[in-house]
């Protein structure tokens, strides 16, 4: 994939226009915001696709892989009445009809979001929010996932991250983008795609009000040049961000449907949570568990524990 770079002052431009849509985005309401950034021919957002296309083309240059055998997480809270999921339906990503907003899929788009941590999985489900507002016990199904065959993902951040934190003039920075990209690079282009990751990040990891309405766009353009050149992508790797204090709290990926036949379910268990500390940090006890895999006909037999007990963190 041929690079076409921008220069530093159309950059400036670009930075300035994704600072304006936050800025908009944040002072109208959900509905006013789902005509104009999606529902609309608007030409800005025309523009912005096209734009956020042209960054990516000069930072998708090296899939990363997720090797066989990585675990990954997702949490389900239990809707009123259910004492657990069971099927494997239940587990992976919602029914069209069911597929919301999200930080990297539009409504109708069917992701798997899990995430590198149990307790990142567990914050990215809003549960200590969840059981301040419900006056009942809340419950929530743990699932892990293990990878069965190599992934490519996509992590936007790759060029930004050791690009300022290790030394310009040391071997190291050099020996990393030799190894990247070859030994013909120019310091001025990784300056160059360092800065657009640095306004692709912005996008991405945008937590203030309407913020998915862009980065479900990101996302758009991300799969659409993955299918221009046949890149392999079938994930997005990105920070999560969902703590208040911005501080970066795991890993999480959103996987396209077809990379569900690349993993098994490895345990699955419904839990109460017991303590809340601060950020991601609580305790939880388990009621149920299946430790996978399903049975033959493909759902999972629950048992169920001689009452609550403590469940170490896996």
């Amino acid at each position: 994939m041929a690079l076409s770079l921008p220069s530093m002052k159309q950059l400036k431009q670009f930075n300035k226009f994704v600072d304006d849509c936050i800025n908009h985005l944040g002072e109208i309401s959900d509905d006013d915001a789902r005509k104009i950034y999606f529902e609309n021919e608007n030409i800005n957002i025309i523009n912005f696709k096209n734009a956020i296309k042209e960054l990516l083309r000069n930072v998708l240059t090296e899939p990363k892989i997720i090797t066989k055998g990585t675990d990954f997480y997702r949490v389900r809270i239990l809707d009123d009445g259910v004492q657990y999921y069971y099927r494997i339906k239940d587990f992976i990503y919602p029914p069209i009809e069911n597929a919301k907003l999200g930080r990297l899929n539009p409504i109708g788009t069917q992701l798997l979001y899990l995430s590198s941590h149990e307790l990142t999985a567990i914050q990215e489900s809003r549960l200590q929010g969840i059981c301040k507002n419900e006056k009942e016990e809340i419950r929530f199904q743990l699932t892990r996932f293990q990878i069965t065959e190599d992934i490519k993902v996509i992590e936007i951040g790759g060029f930004l991250e050791p690009y300022l934190s290790l030394p310009r003039d040391g071997e190291a920075i050099k020996k990393h983008f030799q190894d990247y990209i070859g030994s013909d690079y120019m310091d001025s282009s990784l300056r160059i795609i360092s800065a657009c990751e640095y306004i692709l990040l912005k996008v991405l990891n945008n937590c203030k009000k309407n913020s998915y309405y862009l980065s479900s766009l990101l996302s758009e353009a991300i799969f659409e040049i993955n299918n221009e050149f046949k890149l392999g992508i079938e994930g997005v790797k990105y920070q999560s961000t969902i703590d208040q204090s911005s501080v970066v709290t795991g890993m999480n990926i959103a996987f396209q449907k077809e990379a569900v036949r690349k993993m098994d379910i490895r345990m699955t268990c419904v839990n109460r949570p017991s303590q809340f500390y601060f950020g991601p940090f609580m305790d939880y006890e388990s009621e149920y568990y299946n430790e996978g895999p399903e049975d033959d006909d493909g759902n999972f037999k629950m048992k169920k524990t001689d009452g609550f007990f403590k469940e170490r963190i896996r």
